[in-house]
């Protein structure tokens, strides 16, 4: 990788040393500040937040429940279905006939 980073460097006469000495005092420089919003970020962040986040997951793992208890219930209706619909089918077929 350090290749690719030169061969460019070199082509427009920049010296390597000034490019590398300049893009990591801009690595530290982005460290700094992501380090001071989340400071400020924390300290502003009202505590009630904490407790939205909580109620808001609660939710979400009922919503998910729910909707897996759907899942097995209709399976289990589909699968009663499918187990009693050969004991249904001839008596269906006994009471068509009656009316012939």
């Amino acid at each position: 990788m350090l290749i690719i980073f030169t061969l460019p460097i070199q082509e427009h006469g920049i010296s390597f040393h000034l490019f590398v000495s300049s893009f990591t005092s801009f690595i530290s420089v982005l460290w700094f500040s992501e380090y001071r919003s989340f400071v400020s970020l924390g300290r502003f962040t009202p505590r009630y937040f904490i407790l939205l986040d909580v109620v808001v997951n609660k939710i979400a793992s009922l919503i998910s429940l729910f909707a897996l208890s759907l899942l097995v219930y209709k399976n289990a209706i589909d699968f009663c279905v499918l187990i009693l619909y050969p004991v249904t089918l001839p008596n269906s077929w006994m009471s068509s006939t009656v009316f012939w």
